[in-house]
């Protein structure tokens, strides 16, 4: 396509065409107009036209894409830019020239316009200047206390400029930002625009962790339609009509960094982190340590969802509030279902468990709403859906960080355990190992990683079973409770987690278990022929019983003529493997109940 003749500046050979083709005159004063849109049919003007610095912004309300509306008028990208073309180069769109603090050149960018994309190439002449856009512009805005936009290329700086805004951008667009920027923005009040899409989103992040040690007031910002600031202002959109995502906390001049009083440590006031929270196994132990980060990854349909939700329903039957986050799923429908399910009273579940589930990034109000619940538990369900929500890189040491930082620390800083749900890599190497994405998800993690590996599947009305392990347990007390296995170093066995949904008659809800590791995880050559025909003896045993009225352990072991703890873990095996169920008795007594599959043989 050959674009029309370059003498005009590019608002009014934009102009000119829109009048050619749709026979209508643009209205509007100053630099922000209206237009018919000549790439559909366009009745009410849908198309705004806002003047910048060297060039003319454009963006159809009605959804059409800027490159059908310039074809719909004949022109190219390149004829939304004034400058001349250059001989051979009718790509050629603009130049932008970085200065120095002091004003001295330091580069130039060129932005080459191409057939539906653009590519940027520069020429520095001073590397040791911070490539900051508008520089001295930005400083004196800093100086007098006037917001700075940090959008993500110039042509938004022109166009937050043609509002009387000051603005600036790094060199090169998204995720170049370089931390010793933010020393420019110290006292500063910053408004970091962000483009919506994912890499515009990771940048913006970037930005604002870095300018949140030194700058007054950040807060992350997008536009109200299209992509950018260059289409919300050419849309007709003014500065004050940016969607907030979120305000930035700000990070504590010293904080973290001021030497820590060890006398609380010394004298025993403070006490190493014990599991006390969330699901016990069937011998006692917690899983949880209050106020540390914990994980439980595994591949698909394995039972971390069961997991997080057997730590709510200890949680909510010891009267505590829980904070469910859940990242993949925004309706409470099928959590609400599975609690009950299980059997948590309906009152426990109105009262003290609060179910999110966001469509929008965090806001610091958002997540300090939160923590006044005073939850002691916090789940976290759908890392990456998380990270990818906030425009956090799932495979960057920076996104993890921030997942950490924002979602996590606010939580555990007010004594909280919090447990997120993540999927394992599918390297069939590393598989079970880690998470999917940055190891810094598992090296920054306080509390405990747990991994489950699928051993019967789970299903509604069936009994499903997966072995829970121990991968990392920075306070150390669960790996003592398990069992080390001998292929993998550090990783230890804790027991069978068991979610049964069979409901027979006497136990009409499901339940979900951790059974303590009885079985090696690994092969020691045990006598397994022996223990099946123990199984077996114990399982005849309470058939006789059962005609007798209500079957204890202790008349289960009063009639089977071995050792106590063979007949015990006997039973552990039998309710494991589904041929019978444990209820509760008179004065807290076990009953053992029958299953349908109590009639084959174990």
């Amino acid at each position: 396509m050959t674009s029309v003749a370059t003498s005009v500046s590019a608002f009014d050979r934009l102009v000119d065409q829109l009048v050619a083709v749709t026979g209508y005159m643009p209205n509007g004063t100053g630099v922000q107009w209206k237009a018919r849109c000549p790439a559909h049919d366009d009745h009410t003007p849908s198309l705004g036209i806002a003047i910048a610095e060297g060039c003319a912004l454009v963006y159809c309300q009605a959804g059409c894409s800027i490159d059908d509306v310039l074809s719909a008028l004949g022109l190219t990208r390149r004829d939304l830019y004034d400058e001349p073309r250059r001989p051979g180069r009718e790509d050629f769109a603009a130049s932008y020239g970085y200065v120095t603090a002091e004003g001295k050149p330091a580069r130039t960018v060129r932005r080459i316009e191409q057939e539906r994309s653009k590519t940027f190439r520069q020429d520095i002449a001073d590397r040791n200047a911070p490539a900051l856009y508008r520089l001295p512009e930005a400083l004196a805005a800093v100086a007098a206390g006037v917001p700075v936009h940090i959008v993500e290329g110039e042509k938004d700086v022109h166009a937050v400029e043609t509002l009387g805004g000051v603005a600036t951008c790094n060199a090169m667009g998204a995720e170049k930002w370089r931390p010793e920027y933010a020393e420019h923005f110290r006292g500063a009040h910053v408004v970091v625009v962000s483009d919506r899409d994912a890499p515009g989103r990771r940048h913006a992040e970037q930005v604002a962790a870095g300018l949140a040690a030194v700058a007054t007031k950040v807060c992350i910002v997008e536009a109200k339609v299209g992509k950018d600031a260059a289409d919300h202002i050419a849309a007709g959109y003014g500065l004050d009509e940016f969607v907030l995502v979120r305000e930035v906390d700000p990070a504590p001049m010293f904080g973290s960094w001021t030497p820590v009083d060890l006398g609380p440590y010394l004298d025993g006031r403070v006490k190493p982190a014990e599991p006390v929270v969330g699901l016990a196994r069937s011998d006692g132990l917690r899983l949880l340590y209050p106020g540390k980060e914990h994980a439980v990854i595994g591949e698909m349909e394995v039972g971390k969802s069961w997991v997080s939700l057997a730590c709510v329903k200890a949680e909510l039957l010891a009267g505590n509030h829980v904070v469910y986050i859940h990242f993949e799923e925004s309706d409470p429908t099928g959590t609400i279902e599975r609690l009950v399910a299980m059997d948590v009273p309906e009152a426990a579940i109105r009262e003290r468990f609060h179910f999110v589930g966001p469509e929008q990034p965090r806001t610091a109000d958002a997540i300090a709403a939160l923590v006044e619940l005073h939850p002691t538990l916090v789940v976290l369900d759908g890392t990456n859906e998380a990270m990818a929500l906030h425009g956090w890189g799932i495979r960057e040491e920076d996104g993890a960080a921030a997942f950490r930082r924002y979602l996590v620390k606010p939580f555990t800083a007010v004594g909280a355990a919090t447990l997120a749900a993540d999927h394992v890599v599918k390297d069939a190497e590393r598989r079970g190992r880690t998470a999917i994405g940055s190891i810094h998800k598992v090296n920054g993690l306080s509390g405990a990683l747990f991994s489950l590996e699928s051993v019967e599947a789970f299903g509604r009305g069936g009994r499903g079973r997966s072995r829970l392990y121990v991968l990392k347990d920075r306070p150390g007390h669960l790996r003592r409770h398990g069992q080390r296995t001998r292929s993998e170093p550090g990783k230890f066995y804790l027991g069978e987690f068991v979610v049964d949904d069979t409901r027979p008659p006497d136990r009409p809800w499901l339940t979900v278990d951790l059974w303590q590791a009885r079985e090696p995880a690994e092969s020691d050559g045990r006598d397994t022929a022996r223990e099946a025909e123990i199984d077996e003896t114990v399982l005849n045993a309470v058939k006789a019983l059962h005609a007798d009225g209500p079957v204890t352990g202790r008349r289960v072991r009063e009639a089977v003529p071995l050792r106590v703890n063979a007949v015990g873990d006997a039973l552990d095996r039998l309710v494991m493997d589904g041929h019978l169920s444990r209820a509760s008795g008179p004065r807290g007594a076990h009953v053992f109940v029958l299953t349908g599959s109590g009639d084959e043989a174990p």
